[in-house]
């Protein structure tokens, strides 16, 4: 329904113009290595609008919204996302770096999630905006397969985002392939394990060589100990830093796209109304 009501909004364009698409990109690495590399490459995070409406504001125009529109959990941003994945080329790859904030190990004391928990805490505001994210992924993710392109999600090794249900239910109608790594292979100033999410086998090209987990920089969590003496841990000012590509991650992305666009796997079942229906029921629900 999304989809069709976007396709009858006038003054969308609707050229297929994008051969890459990075999203949650933050400072855009990614997308920036890609355009040097010659592919044309949209790049959408919620902290782009800031510097944009208050560039608008300095020249003493209107901010035309309320709101932030390149927030997926807001209508608009969910709108953008999808306009963009209709306007990029068949072939295009879609990163997602889905904000990891309540999915991984340091976060469990406050998030309570759990392997067999792990929408989390359900009285937890941060639990619940986290939850319907990826929800909505998943559902662009279903438009991104349908168009027969490519996506690829990065996550931390200890991220319990792929047993989101929606997440589990998109890999039993595609075949979804995992790869880990650890990031100071690409460049990274930490070991950083990682992992990516695809329906193509060629996230494969990313693998790295044990010697890279030494540890080596600034740790990224602290140590305490709680009320009743267990240990714990809590990440640190480093910690968000960890979260920008390293330039070589994004150059050797650049050099996969090839690989991208060959190896990709085909859905176990035809994308139809009936399988979309599964997603789009509760389309703004997780």
């Amino acid at each position: 329904m999304a989809v069709v009501l976007l396709a009858f909004t006038e003054g969308l364009q609707w050229d297929e113009i994008y051969d890459a698409v990075e999203v949650f990109s933050g400072k855009g690495v990614l997308s920036y290595a890609l355009l040097a590399m010659g592919y044309a490459a949209a790049s959408l995070d919620i902290v782009n609008w800031n510097p944009w409406i208050q560039n608008r504001i300095s020249e003493g125009r209107k901010p035309l919204c309320k709101g932030n529109p390149l927030d997926l959990v807001e209508p608009s941003g969910f709108a953008l996302l999808l306009s963009t994945i209709l306007r990029s080329k068949p072939d295009a790859v879609f990163a997602f770096g889905v904000v990891c904030s309540t999915w991984v190990a340091v976060s469990r004391g406050s998030t309570h999630r759990h392997y067999f928990l792990p929408l989390g805490d359900p009285n937890s505001p941060s639990c619940n905006k986290a939850n319907l994210l990826v929800a909505r992924t998943c559902l662009a993710l279903l438009l991104i397969i349908a168009r027969g392109s490519t996506f690829v999600i990065e996550q931390p090794n200890s991220s319990l985002l792929y047993r989101h249900p929606r997440f589990n239910a998109l890999m039993r109608l595609t075949t979804v392939f995992k790869q880990s790594f650890w990031m100071s292979g690409w460049g990274g100033k930490t070991p950083k394990r990682t992992v990516l999410w695809s329906n193509s086998s060629a996230v494969r090209v990313f693998k790295t060589k044990p010697k890279h987990r030494v540890k080596r920089g600034k740790s990224l969590t602290d140590k305490y100990r709680d009320s009743s003496g267990k240990v714990r841990y809590k990440g640190n000012k480093n910690l968000r830093s960890s979260q920008q590509y390293p330039l070589r991650f994004g150059v050797r992305f650049g050099r996969a796209m090839r690989y991208f666009h060959k190896e990709k796997a085909t859905p176990k079942y035809p994308v139809d109304v009936r399988v979309a229906h599964l997603y789009i029921n509760k389309a703004f629900d997780f």
